[in-house]
């Protein structure tokens, strides 16, 4: 690896001052660092660093380092593995789930450039938003979940069928503030606060969570990773989509969205030989 993509987070990196000594070190073993243009002002004094905008960044980058929390890290990865580009981050967040290193173990970076690491693949998911004209809008990647809400107004109860492979009978109906398709990675966010399991990453398979649902029979489902999953707005209710708390759609009654395996794969790099399960313990006693 030559080639490293520096991803900052100015707003849990002020002044990118984190984010300038991590640029430091990796310069100093031999690599090029290939940062976003909209942060040169905070590199202007190092003129090793090269700029790029963020499409080029991860077309040249051979590995993604993100300075930020799990929010940063979720953001980079959805753009990172459409070019296969690994990722490591380094945890400025409260949480960091994601991130491998603290910013005190920033020296361990060297043992990345050495071949001393592993790669740790994620499943992600795609959708497509199917119009009543039979139009659709296809939204990038999520690694951790698709969610769908009443738009607008939280208090407005929604209606969801869900369907499995296109199959006429629908698995469920949900009616209540809304539903929540996630990955293994992120049934350890909002997934788990709407009372989802958690699953062991190194499954596959898609997570359905109902939110505050009105149903006693309402429950969390798995469903292999193969399935494509139909969820048709059945209310009178306008539904906002989102991925990853962003790209957001809007499906009126009667369309839906259809969600299933992306035919992409965020891969993270792991040097420790720390279990999930060990780093979800540690994380949950953080937050207590």
């Amino acid at each position: 690896m030559k080639k490293i993509a520096l991803m900052p987070n100015e707003h849990k990196d002020k002044g990118l001052l984190c984010a300038r000594e991590v640029a430091k070190k990796i310069l100093s073993l031999d690599k090029s660092i290939l940062v976003p243009c909209e942060y040169a002002e905070y590199f202007s004094d190092i003129p090793e660093v090269i700029l790029m905008s963020e499409c080029e960044l991860f077309e040249n980058a051979e590995l993604a380092v993100v300075t930020g929390g799990d929010g940063s890290i979720i953001h980079t990865a959805r753009m990172a593995a459409l070019s296969s580009v690994p990722i490591i981050g380094v945890n400025l967040g409260r949480l960091g789930y994601l991130a491998e290193l603290e910013l005190d173990e920033t020296d361990m970076l060297a043992e990345v450039f050495e071949g001393r690491y592993s790669l740790e693949k994620r499943m992600m998911l795609e959708y497509e938003i199917v119009k009543k004209d039979g139009s659709t809008e296809i939204g990038d990647p999520a690694l951790n979940d698709i969610v769908l809400t009443s738009r607008g107004n939280t208090n407005r109860v929604v209606d969801i069928e869900i369907y499995a492979d296109e199959h006429k009978n629908p698995v469920g109906a949900f009616r209540g503030d809304g539903v929540i398709a996630s990955t293994p990675t992120g049934s350890t966010a909002y997934s788990l606060a709407a009372g989802g399991p958690v699953v062991d990453p190194a499954l596959e398979c898609i997570n359905i969570v109902p939110i505050c649902t009105h149903s006693l029979m309402a429950r969390p489902m798995l469903f292999s990773a193969g399935t494509v999953l139909k969820l048709v707005n059945a209310g009178r209710v306008v539904i906002n989509v989102s991925a990853d708390g962003s790209d957001e759609y809007k499906i009126e009654p009667g369309e839906h969205v259809r969600i299933k395996r992306s035919e992409y794969t965020a891969h993270f790099v792991r040097i420790r030989n720390s279990s999930f399960y060990e780093v979800l313990r540690n994380k949950m006693a953080e937050n207590r």
